[in-house]
């Protein structure tokens, strides 16, 4: 493929009957409905300048435009599954059983705390024959969780909820002769029929969580920690992952709009600019898949670099 593909808007050249305009290296991303930036725009000292008259005077490169990049090698940036969140604490008091029991439950004492697992829109929210009440959520990976027997719930249909969220209290209405939650989950929001469930707790293995857990930043089976503590950024816009800090760097994975990674360092690199703001800060995410790459630090909510404060010891920083 192109090594240094470039997006078409400048000077024209003819090329058989194909008329095409080319301008220099620039990364593309839709803008997310109803988004805010993550720090206030007086603060930007780039705010209102051209990208010759930037402090740094080197390149920046927009983010703003309405299509998608591709990696260096064809394959089209995807939606990457989310790092998950505790559900609760509890005891896995009942497993996974095929076409038996689509889901685990997690028993503790009733008003134990039960949190989405990832960002995702509610597409259920009441009462419901077997579970008493449940909630829905469709993720931004495609995939669907589901949650039940609760006492209370505090989400409703159409919400919008971050990864973390209280959504509910455990009860044990519904067929429950015990205060716990039920979570089930599925690969596709779409198929969501009796033997279209996986198994929850290889559902949130993949995303980098073990069960049981506890909600808040405490360390798991796996080593790999329960997302909403320290050492963690959430995007506030979708982008690329890079293997370095650049655009034109390989393409390693998309991370998605409000989710949650760990984060261990941040390095100093390509301009970028998006919703208006200009940075050169980039931040190294730890993803699902144990990759690990860069994300301009532009799409992360907080400061310049999203609340991490260690520099990457190996980072390359000149372009």
């Amino acid at each position: 493929m192109f090594p240094n593909r470039r997006l078409c808007t400048g000077a024209l050249f003819l090329v058989g009957a194909l008329v095409v305009a080319c301008s220099p290296d620039v990364i593309v991303h839709h803008t997310p409905a109803g988004s805010t930036p993550p720090t206030d725009p007086a603060s930007n000292p780039n705010e209102g300048k051209s990208d010759e008259e930037t402090d740094t005077g080197e390149e920046v490169v927009d983010l703003k435009q309405a299509s998608l990049e591709t990696s260096d090698a064809g394959a089209p940036a995807q939606s990457m599954l989310f790092v998950a969140l505790c559900p609760s604490d509890g005891k896995i008091s009942q497993g996974f059983n095929a076409g038996a029991h689509e889901g685990i439950d997690l028993a503790n004492v009733r008003d134990t705390p039960i949190f989405a697992v990832g960002a995702g829109v509610v597409t259920d929210s009441g009462p419901v024959q077997g579970y008493g009440q449940w909630i829905r959520i469709k993720h931004d990976d495609g995939s669907m969780t589901v949650y039940g027997h609760m006492h209370r719930r505090d989400v409703a249909v159409g919400d919008r909820v971050t990864p973390g969220q209280r959504i509910a209290l455990m009860g044990s209405e519904g067929e429950a002769s015990e205060p716990k939650l039920h979570l089930g989950t599925y690969k596709s929001a779409s198929n969501v029929n009796l033997g279209d469930a996986m198994d929850p707790v290889e559902y949130l293995k993949v995303r980098g969580l073990a069960l049981p857990c506890k909600p808040g930043g405490e360390p798991t089976k796996t080593g790999t920690t329960s997302m909403g503590g320290a050492g963690t950024v959430t995007t506030w816009a979708a982008g690329d992952v890079r293997s370095c800090e650049r655009t034109r760097c390989a393409f390693v994975a998309r991370a998605g709009a409000y989710n949650v990674y760990p984060a261990s360092c941040y390095a100093v690199g390509q301009l970028v600019t998006y919703g208006g703001y200009t940075n050169d800060k980039w931040v190294k995410l730890k993803l699902p898949n144990t990759q690990e790459g860069f994300i301009p630090a532009v799409l992360l909510q907080g400061d310049e670099t999203g609340g991490v404060k260690t520099v990457c010891p190996s980072a390359v920083n000149s372009l």
